[in-house]
């Protein structure tokens, strides 16, 4: 039961990012006139990819109660679940609904981040144990 409220989390902010997203698709005509092979599409679909599973990843862990998140492996399948089990779907959408070139780009984009925001969490416990360290000795 302690896994809902992180799943529930990042499934929000994923649907959220989506939203604005397309909104921002819609919106703009950049989305209409980008080559296939152009960096423009590549960086159109990677940079909102990396944000929103950055934030899922984030955010999923930072919701999970302190006591939950002393067993790692259990820490991981609540922050990591969500977001491992979106990438190949969103793969898979991207190549059955447009260029290639953009599924792929936006593949990598999840995957650093999902790495990334992995990687903020543990940064941001360290950084917090080392506070803790701190003021218990001062």
């Amino acid at each position: 039961m302690d896994f809902v409220r992180a799943w529930v989390t990042a499934m929000a902010v994923f649907v959220l990012a989506s939203l604005v997203t397309t909104i921002a698709a819609i919106r703009s005509d950049v989305a209409e006139d980008l080559d296939d092979t152009t960096v423009e599409r590549i960086v159109w679909n990677a940079v909102p990819m990396l944000l929103t599973f950055a934030a899922m990843t984030v955010l999923s862990g930072a919701v999970r109660p302190r006591s939950r998140r002393f067993d790692p492996r259990r820490h991981a399948v609540a922050t990591l679940a969500v977001p491992t089990a979106l990438m190949p779907l969103a793969l898979v959408y991207g190549l059955l609904t447009g260029p290639a070139v953009s599924a792929w780009s936006g593949f990598a984009g999840a995957f650093a981040g999902t790495a990334g925001g992995w990687g903020l969490l543990h940064a941001a416990r360290r950084l917090l144990r080392a506070v803790r360290r701190l003021r218990a000795a001062g």
